[in-house]
Parts: structure tokens; C-alpha cells; sequence
């Protein structure tokens, strides 16, 4: 279970979750999104992935996502070769964002995320919910 909070709300809920299913008996740790990074994300390390994150001022990741979302985003440098065509096949998730829609880029950290991980192949398992304030 990833997190991206900046005031603690989406720690509070990722910690919950985590607790939740480690006493169901499911294998189960909760990180923030920097401290997994981006390029850790695989099936064989992360196959069932339960991101939890909010946008902060008008449509930043929070601090202790910026990396991940920094590195989530960049595209290959010119000539570098390609990338496997779904480098994140294998891999399910599904995503909660917590917003303010009274901000112009409402949303945009967990949308982003969320559209990144299945251009790269991984696969919603449940539907990806937003919550407003």
C-alpha cells in the first residue's frame, strides 16, 4: 500500500488498510511512494498495488510522492531503446484520491497515477474511487 500525503490523511488511511489486511492474513506493508520509487514497481515485487494519494496546491504531488511522480512521468531519452510494451503487465491495483474540487487541477496526482499504471499494463482489480473534501 503506497501513499502520497502532504497532511497526513492519506497516511492515516494507508496505515489503516495495511493493519486491516495483515489481520486478515494478507502480506501487507505501506510505504510512501518515494520511499518504493517508481522504478521498483513490478509484478514480481508489487503484483496487487493499493495507491492512496492526494494533490496538494493546485494539482502538485505531495512531498513524499514528488519523486515518484517526477520519475513516473519522464519519458525515455532520444535513442535510448524502447521499453517493453507493457513493462507493468502482471501487476493490479487500483487507486483512492483525496481532493478539494474547488482547485483547477482537482485530482490530477491520483488520475495521472492512475492513467500511467495502465498505459503501462497493469490492471485496475478494483474501481479506482475520489473523494472529494
Amino acid at each position: 500500500i503506497l501513499f502520497g500525503s502532504q497532511t497526513g490523511t492519506c497516511l492515516e488511511i494507508a496505515r489503516n488498510l495495511a493493519a486491516e489486511a495483515v489481520e486478515k492474513g494478507f502480506n501487507a506493508t505501506c510505504a510512501s511512494l518515494n520511499e518504493l520509487g517508481f522504478a521498483a514497481l513490478s509484478a514480481a515485487r508489487t503484483p496487487v498495488l493499493i495507491v492512496i494519494s492526494s494533490s496538494t496546491g493546485d494539482g502538485d504531488p505531495p512531498d513524499n510522492a514528488a519523486a515518484f511522480f517526477v520519475a513516473m512521468r519522464r519519458k525515455p531519452p532520444a535513442g535510448a531503446p524502447p521499453p517493453p510494451p507493457a513493462p507493468l503487465a502482471g501487476v493490479q491495483y487500483t487507486v483512492l484520491g483525496l481532493g478539494d474540487s474547488n482547485y483547477t487541477r482537482f485530482m490530477y496526482v491520483p488520475r495521472s497515477i492512475k492513467g500511467r499504471l495502465a498505459e503501462l499494463g497493469a490492471k485496475e482489480f478494483y474501481g479506482c474511487v475520489e473523494a472529494d473534501e
